[in-house]
């Protein structure tokens, strides 16, 4: 009889030992828990004399980098603009010690205006995989951009200025 208690409690050890190896080897080998993607969101606004820009976007996830959706007002007459011929908005972000160019856009009318002031709700936006530089950007790196919008008036002169952005709300999800 002792004899087989010794055996049954080899027989468990034995079980034991080989479902514990088992578990062991699917823990090593399991590919470990993929997080869920994080997105940065950053809004940017800014003004200068003539003009307020709101709501400029930056969303980032380590995929993929969108800005755009910013909106402008004109701060002066707008019987000065209505008749204007074009308008360019160029988007810069300090990527460590130079400017980077992130999105343009605009409007040329050979013949009449570019209804301005319908163009200024959406002023565009742009999508690609950020680089490794803009994937580590910070709430303050983002401060340091700046907008130059291009326009000519009503009377044909044209006129630039800076908008310099700061944020204005970042959240992380």
């Amino acid at each position: 009889m002792r004899m087989r208690h010794s055996m049954l409690a080899w027989g468990i050890a034995l079980i034991l030992l080989i479902t514990n190896l088992i578990t062991i080897g699917y823990l090593m080998t399991e590919k470990e828990a993929v997080e869920p993607p994080t997105m940065d969101v950053f809004e940017l606004k800014g003004q200068s004399e003539h003009w307020q820009l709101r709501h400029y976007q930056v969303m980032r996830t380590s995929n993929s980098i969108r800005r755009g959706s910013a909106s402008l007002t004109y701060l002066g007459d707008t019987k000065d603009i209505k008749d204007s011929s074009s308008f360019y908005i160029e988007y810069y972000e300090k990527h460590g010690e130079r400017e980077e160019g992130v999105l343009t856009s605009g409007m040329l009318a050979t013949n009449g205006s570019v209804q301005i002031l319908s163009e200024l709700d959406h002023l565009g936006s742009t999508q690609s995989e950020p680089t490794e530089f803009e994937r580590s950007m910070t709430k303050d790196d983002f401060a340091g951009s700046y907008v130059k919008f291009r326009w000519s008036d009503s009377y044909g002169e044209e006129h630039v200025e800076l908008i310099e952005l700061e944020v204005n709300n970042h959240i992380t999800f």
